[in-house]
């Protein structure tokens, strides 16, 4: 049996620390532009639209999702931060949805006391921790999931049933890392969005709305598990999942070595972190037709990754404009597949934490993201 088994899902209670600014967020919607983008339409008509950041149509997508609810809300996240979120959730519940969320209770590793916050042998980084009253741009960020989700409850005043908010534990994952969001159980936001400010701002980010039933029943199937703390073992082959640990409740190294394995002319990788030695192993001994570019965010270089890549393969780390990051999660193969989510091609993410991310082979959405790919591979090596 795994060692990140033991019953620890349990509900919102006790004392949480004080808000920092309780109720002083934007006002819904002063996240983002609202016109759309070529990336909103991309796959439009098919059942995946692409959405992107920093462009806008990532913040323009949620809130977009948000209130079209008419039933139900899940979100299972890693961090949420930003007061504007909170209204647009609160508002959902003030309206009669059904409200569930599904958060990391410690996304910055304040207690180092937890164990099992790595797989053996993983090469790993501890996220920097952010301090209370941080600042984010002109936006007043929570200083914790905690004190979000204490202002999501106090700001659903005219809810006929509070918002759920559920908290995992690290004796069961390393990190619950995973963003997603299901709307009224028929359309899945599955994307590598925290909800912060810079996530729906300055931030490198892909994410899409699938609307294919049975992958929405599964990531929906997935929240209801670990909310329950029950196994559940994914089977929707695009789906992408961790861990990858041999439980069988996850498939994302053996997925993900899978598509890179497959390409014939090109592997384009986007990423804020690598350090996996296995996969940096593959693409060490692609055949020499295979195009390998390798683009990273600048804290990469800063974290020593990625790990054993052969010198021909060297990868390009970007400073992004605006303070963003490039916090995207991609690999595009031969210009037909892509994958998207919340997996790094790290050892920790693919086979510790809970995380989720989707293959996509719909031509108009993996278009869209060689473009992006394209214009950010253009820029950083120009430097901008």
């Amino acid at each position: 049996m795994s060692p990140y088994r033991n019953p620890i899902a349990r509900m919102l209670g006790g004392a949480l620390p004080p808000l920092i600014m309780a109720g002083c967020g934007l006002a819904p919607g002063a996240i983002g532009p609202t016109a759309p983008t070529p990336y909103e339409a991309a796959g439009a008509g098919g059942p995946y639209t692409l959405f992107t950041q920093p462009d806008g149509s990532g913040a323009t997508a949620i809130q977009g999702a948000i209130s079209r609810a008419k039933k139900s809300i899940d979100l299972t996240m890693y961090t949420l931060d930003d007061p504007t979120v909170v209204t647009w959730l609160a508002g959902a519940a003030n309206k009669g949805v059904a409200v569930r969320v599904l958060l990391e209770q410690d996304p910055f590793y304040t207690d180092h006391s937890v164990k099992h916050r790595f797989a053996t042998g993983c090469q790993a980084s501890l996220p920097t921790q952010v301090l209370p009253g941080l600042v984010d741009g002109d936006a007043v960020r929570y200083a914790s999931n905690q004190e979000a989700a204490k202002d999501l409850l106090a700001k659903s005043t005219k809810a006929h049933t509070k918002p759920q908010v559920y908290w995992t534990h690290d004796d069961r994952f390393a990190l619950t890392h995973e963003k997603s969001l299901v709307i009224d159980g028929n359309e899945a936001l599955i994307m590598s969005n925290n909800l912060t400010n810079s996530g729906l701002g300055a931030n490198r980010e892909y994410g899409v709305v699938d609307t294919v039933a049975s992958e929405v029943k599964e990531v929906e199937a997935i929240f209801a598990a670990d909310i329950a703390n029950t196994v559940y073992k994914p089977s929707q082959p695009n789906l992408v999942v961790s861990p990858d640990d041999g439980s069988g409740e996850g498939n994302a190294r053996t997925k993900l070595e899978a598509l890179i394995k497959s390409a014939k002319q090109s592997v384009l990788i986007e990423d804020e972190e690598f350090n996996d030695a296995q996969v940096a192993k593959l693409l060490g001994s692609m055949p020499s037709k295979v195009k390998v570019q390798v683009l990273l965010d600048k804290s990469a270089k800063q974290k020593s990754d990625p790990v054993l890549l052969p010198n021909h393969l060297k990868p390009v780390y970007w400073t992004m404009p605006n303070n963003g990051t490039l916090h995207a999660k991609l690999v595009l193969v031969d210009g037909k597949a892509a994958y998207i989510g919340s997996v790094n091609l790290s050892c920790q993410s693919m086979e510790v934490n809970r995380e989720l991310g989707i293959l996509l082979h719909d031509a108009g959405v993996v278009g869209q993201l060689g473009q992006a790919f394209a214009s950010d591979w253009s820029a950083a090596n120009s430097g901008h």
